[in-house]
């Protein structure tokens, strides 16, 4: 979603920041801290194509404008995005699937 969506698009900050949240919860060891600096190398560059941020204060303010310091923000868009994506053909029951996810 990063790489396939227009730069200028609300889809590649959310791919990306989703990422990094993810590495952020489930990554462990070296494996995971890698991971978790490759995810804010992704962000940082998603930023700068996205709306020109250089500096770590613009990186901040463009976190916090676009709401993608909040996942209870980012999360229920990256799943419009989704389904804009997939146009209901699911190879899964995406319902149960969610019913299957624990709340947190």
């Amino acid at each position: 979603m990063v790489e396939e969506t227009p730069s200028e698009s609300n889809v590649p900050p959310i791919a990306a920041v989703t990422a990094h949240y993810v590495a952020g919860l489930r990554g462990e060891g070296v494996e995971g801290k890698n991971l978790l600096d490759y995810t804010q190398q992704l962000l940082a560059l998603v930023a700068g194509r996205h709306r020109g941020v250089q500096t770590q204060g613009e990186f901040e303010a463009w976190m916090i404008g676009n709401e993608l310091d909040d996942p209870t923000r980012f999360l229920p868009r990256l799943a419009e995005a989704v389904d804009n994506l997939v146009l209901d053909d699911w190879w899964i029951d995406r319902d149960a699937l969610r019913r299957a996810l624990p709340v947190n």
